[in-house]
């Protein structure tokens, strides 16, 4: 779990206006945008996710839909998420920057899941679907 101030980043901006410094202060809360792409070798492959948030509550990972990437979620909706618990953008095998053959089934795209989670040491998450990527928690055993 994130401390205070790793989630929170104060950068100091100065601005120039009619011959006078100004000081103030941006806060960064890391997000969607904001968070670093990792990538995690597990089984035989390597997943692109990014990983941001913080809370009590059980993390959640995000299941793209047909071809789309973890760049495809809208911050409106995941940096929201990311506000009560760790949010975790999951790239499955052959998508965007994770590597392999894209799964040709619903139990191999849920079997690349369950390896992901086990490479991060997740023992239990929420997951959120979207168009046919809600299956895949079906197809897991």
């Amino acid at each position: 779990m994130p401390t205070i101030n790793q989630w929170i980043k104060a950068q100091p901006v100065s601005t120039y206006v009619d011959g006078v410094f100004h000081m103030s202060t941006s806060i960064t809360i890391p997000s969607n945008v904001t968070a670093r792409t990792q990538f995690l070798q597990a089984e035989h492959e390597t997943y692109a996710y990014r990983r941001f948030g913080g809370g009590a509550a059980r993390p959640l990972l995000f299941l793209q839909h047909f071809t789309r990437t973890l760049d495809n979620w809208d911050p409106a909706v995941t940096d929201a998420l990311a506000a009560g618990r760790e949010v975790i953008l999951f790239d499955n095998a052959g998508i965007g920057r994770s590597t392999g053959t894209v799964p040709a089934t619903i139990a191999g795209m849920a079997a690349h899941a369950l390896a992901f989670l086990d490479g991060l040491g997740v023992k239990t998450c929420d997951v959120l679907g979207f168009s046919h990527s809600n299956s895949i928690p079906l197809g897991s055993p």
